[in-house]
C-alpha cells in the first residue's frame, strides 16, 4: 500500500442562484435528523368473546412488535457517551466494505490513480456493539463524538464526519475518491483518553465508469449520453446550498471537446418567479471526453432565505461545435420549510 496516508479533504464550491459568484464556503459538517413515529390502534366495542379474544391476541402482538422497534430505533439514535464498545460501519457493513465510485477516463495503476465522486445513497455509520464483538472500538472515559476519517495515499487535510449520535450520515458526493485500491476509513473516539481506540473499515473502491461501461456503450444514444444528472442533497431550506452532479459518457470511439451549460429556474405554485427568489445567470463550463470515456461537471446552488419556491429546476445541456445540443437532462430539488 503506497504511502505517506494523509486524510481526504471534502471538495466544495457554491453558485449563487442570483449568478453572482462568492467566495468558495468551507465545508459544514454534516448533520442528522431523527424522526419519531407513532401509531394507534382503534378497537370495536360490539364484539363476541371469541372475536375479543382474536383481537386481544393481535393488539399484543402488534404492541410487542412495537416496543421491541422503538426500542431497536432508540438504541441506534442514542448519544455516544463514556466507556461504550462500539463499531464503524461503511454502507452497512464492516468490517469490510466497498464504495462506488464515478470515475471519468481510462484507468491509471498506483501511485498515479485518478479520482472521482461517490454514487448518491452511500453512508457512513457508528453502531453499538457487544466488546466480544471483532474489529470495536472504545469510546473511553472522556469521549463527546466519534469522528470518521478518510485516511488515502494523498497530501490532504483532515475533515472528519463527525457522530454525536449512533446512527448513519451520508457519504457526501463532493468527495474525491480513489478510484481503485483499498484504504481504511477510522472512526476515533474525540477527544481521546488513555482507554479510548479507534475502530476502522477497509474499504475497496469499486469504479462503476469502468464497471458499467461496456453495458452503457452498447445502450449508448447518439455522441454523448447525459447518464445522470442529480441533487446532494435532494432536499434543501431556504438558507441552504445543494449541488447538482452530472455524468455523461462519450459514445464514439474519438475524443470529444463539448461545453455544458447549467440552467436554472425557481419554481412554485403557479407562474413566473416566485416571491423572493433571483432569477439564475446560466452557468457555462468545458467538458473533455476520452474515446469511449466517461466525464462528471458539478455546480453549487444556494437558495436564498427570502426565496418562497418549493422546487430549483435544474437543466444540463452539453453542446458540441457550432452549438449542436448533443445531449441534455434536468433535475428538480426539492425546497421545504
Amino acid at each position: 500500500m503506497p504511502g505517506p496516508w494523509r486524510s481526504l479533504d471534502l471538495a466544495s464550491g457554491a453558485h449563487v442562484a442570483s449568478g453572482h459568484r462568492p467566495p468558495r464556503p468551507g465545508c459544514n459538517p454534516a448533520t442528522l435528523a431523527y424522526v419519531s413515529q407513532h401509531g394507534v390502534l382503534a378497537g370495536v366495542n360490539r364484539m363476541s368473546r371469541t372475536t375479543r379474544l382474536i383481537w386481544s391476541l393481535i393488539i399484543g402482538t402488534v404492541a410487542v412488535g412495537a416496543i421491541n422497534v422503538a426500542a431497536a430505533a432508540e438504541a441506534t439514535s442514542a448519544a455516544i457517551g463514556p466507556n461504550q464498545s462500539f463499531i464503524g460501519q461503511v454502507n452497512g457493513t464492516h468490517p469490510k466494505a466497498t464504495i462506488k465510485v464515478v470515475c471519468p477516463g481510462p484507468v491509471r495503476p498506483p501511485p498515479f490513480a485518478q479520482s472521482g465522486h461517490p454514487l448518491a445513497d452511500q453512508t457512513l455509520g457508528v453502531a453499538p456493539a457487544p466488546s466480544t464483538t471483532a474489529h470495536t472500538g472504545f469510546t473511553g472515559s472522556r469521549v463527546k463524538s466519534i469522528t470518521a476519517t478518510f485516511v488515502l495515499p494523498v497530501d490532504a487535510p483532515t475533515v472528519p464526519v463527525t457522530f454525536t449520535h449512533y446512527g448513519s450520515q451520508p457519504i457526501p458526493t463532493s468527495l474525491l475518491l480513489p478510484c481503485s485500491g483499498s484504504a481504511p476509513v477510522v472512526f476515533s473516539p474525540q477527544p481521546t483518553s488513555k482507554t479510548a481506540r479507534s475502530a476502522s473499515v477497509t474499504v475497496t473502491y469499486e469504479n462503476v465508469a469502468v464497471t458499467d461501461q461496456v453495458a452503457r456503450t452498447a445502450a449508448c444514444q447518439g455522441t454523448i449520453d447525459l447518464s445522470h444528472l442529480a441533487f446532494s442533497p435532494r432536499s434543501v431550506t431556504a438558507g441552504e446550498t445543494s449541488t447538482a452532479h452530472l455524468t455523461a459518457l462519450n459514445c464514439t470511439g474519438t475524443s470529444q471537446q463539448a461545453e455544458v451549460t447549467w440552467l436554472g429556474r425557481f419554481t412554485a405554485n403557479g407562474t413566473g418567479i416566485p416571491a423572493g427568489c433571483p432569477a439564475i445567470d446560466p452557468l457555462a463550463q468545458g467538458i473533455s471526453f476520452g474515446a469511449h470515456g466517461s466525464a462528471q461537471g458539478h455546480v453549487g446552488y444556494t437558495v436564498p432565505s427570502s426565496c418562497r419556491a418549493t422546487g430549483l429546476e435544474v437543466t444540463a445541456r452539453i453542446t458540441g461545435q457550432g452549438g449542436t445540443v448533443l445531449a441534455s437532462r434536468m433535475t428538480v430539488l426539492k425546497i421545504t420549510g
